[in-house]
């Protein structure tokens, strides 16, 4: 009822879908990727597959040769076979993510072993089947090459790639545990408990996203992730690798609550969903509920740093995406949007959470799933958010009423207000 609402009152307002669409993926000018396999065959054949393409391939046939390629030069991307003679391809990747944490790694394996798997998941970024589709394989390295470019801060990339784990919230990361600890525990409970967490949920999707456990179509939701891998798998990654950790209290900064961090984006997802075309449903909610994941990553990582751009933020009134790119060097959306693609996340979600702040640089004639996601994480933090007028410099808090009456939902704000004050009620 919502969203056709809205797209009424959209096809009023709005006009033709602007044709300068703005790339999230620009193709790279070239970039070094080494493959690792033991195999010639299989390494003529993918360095065959990828000579169409403008990659510097670097290939060696074990994990010794591919440390000494590492220590030669600059490397973008490491995808290594699972089997490898003296070393396992994970422990490979385990050892690039140690030494080079901001390079992209990508394990491949002829047969999907879950055990095999599961060691391969607190290091690899994504997981390709071999044989590896060529389509595949070019559109996985053109995205992760991008992605380095879309944050060019080596040390934030550093940052970011050091590990795999995500932390959660303290109290539903430990509910999380007692309920796989039960035998009989029911999936909707656990899928109910990870879609209400940022890191969480986010782990779970990559898992799925990439294909680590054999998942053959799209994920539209955390409950179709969660289904799909079922209560056995969640309580391997869970509870014995260790795929989410909670929120250390050593990394607490001021100004930044994980609680509140938590709950504003479950209600930005619902009501971006809520406010989405019926078609951008569940990617509303999945960008939604992820937009907030690069402030988390941030604050966990670097807390220090991300205490002074929360504090001088404020003292000085300029928007967060300003002070963090003044001290960091990247924002806090670059940085999700970095992390999220290069774990294989479908694109629009990766393009709405990139873009949720600022939705009119990359359409300003429709929602969209980014419209949908900035409207709910506004409304989300204070339902009578004011307007103000412009696009180049909207204040911290406010709602860009020419992007509004461009999209054809100014005269709709009062309803969109009164739908998130009874969502942030309702949580």
């Amino acid at each position: 009822m919502v969203a056709a609402h809205l797209q009424s009152a959209q096809a009023l307002g709005g006009g033709a879908r602007t044709s300068g669409m703005v790339s999230l993926y620009p193709q790279p000018e070239t970039a070094r990727v080494l493959v690792v396999d033991d195999d010639a065959r299989v390494l003529g054949d993918l360095r065959r597959a990828l000579a169409e393409r403008t990659w510097d391939i670097v290939t060696a046939r074990d994990a010794d040769a591919a440390l000494g390629v590492l220590e030669t030069g600059p490397v973008d991307v490491v995808i290594a076979d699972m089997h490898l003679d003296a070393m396992t391809g994970a422990t490979l990747l385990g050892a690039v993510q140690q030494r080079y944490p901001d390079v992209a790694r990508i394990i491949m394996s002829g047969r999907v072993d879950a055990r095999e798997v599961l060691r391969a998941v607190p290091f690899a970024h994504q997981f390709l089947s071999k044989p590896v589709d060529t389509d595949a394989l070019n559109w996985t390295l053109r995205r992760s090459c991008a992605l380095r470019r879309l944050l060019t801060n080596e040390a934030i990339r550093a940052a970011v790639g050091a590990s795999n784990e995500m932390p959660a919230a303290p109290a539903t990361y430990l509910r999380l545990k007692r309920l796989l600890r039960d035998p009989n525990v029911a999936l909707s409970e656990v899928s109910s408990v990870v879609e209400r967490d940022v890191g969480i949920s986010a782990r779970i999707l990559q898992l799925v996203s990439s294909a680590f456990f054999g998942m053959s179509r799209r994920t539209k939701s955390v409950h179709a992730a969660v289904s799909h891998l079922g209560v056995e798998t969640m309580r391997s990654l869970v509870l014995a690798l260790e795929i989410v950790r909670m929120f250390r209290e050593g990394s607490a900064v001021k100004g930044f609550s994980i609680e509140a961090l938590q709950r504003r984006s479950f209600v930005a997802a619902k009501l971006a969903r809520g406010f989405a075309e019926s078609k951008d449903a569940d990617d509303a909610f999945l960008a939604g509920m992820l937009h907030g994941i690069g402030q988390l990553v941030i604050a966990e990582r670097i807390p220090a740093r991300y205490e002074e751009v929360l504090a001088r933020a404020r003292a000085e009134r300029r928007t967060l995406q300003d002070m963090e790119r003044a001290l960091l060097g990247a924002t806090h959306a670059e940085v999700a949007a970095y992390l999220l693609g290069l774990w294989g996340l479908p694109q629009p979600v990766v393009e709405a959470v990139m873009h949720h702040e600022e939705p009119w640089r990359l359409d300003g004639t429709r929602l969209g799933i980014a419209g949908a996601v900035y409207l709910g994480s506004v409304l989300a933090d204070r339902s009578e958010a004011p307007l103000c007028s412009g696009t180049l410099a909207v204040p911290p808090g406010h709602l860009n009423a020419d992007y509004l009456k461009s999209v054809g939902l100014l005269e709709s704000l009062p309803m969109l207000r009164s739908i998130a004050r009874r969502a942030s009620t309702a949580v």
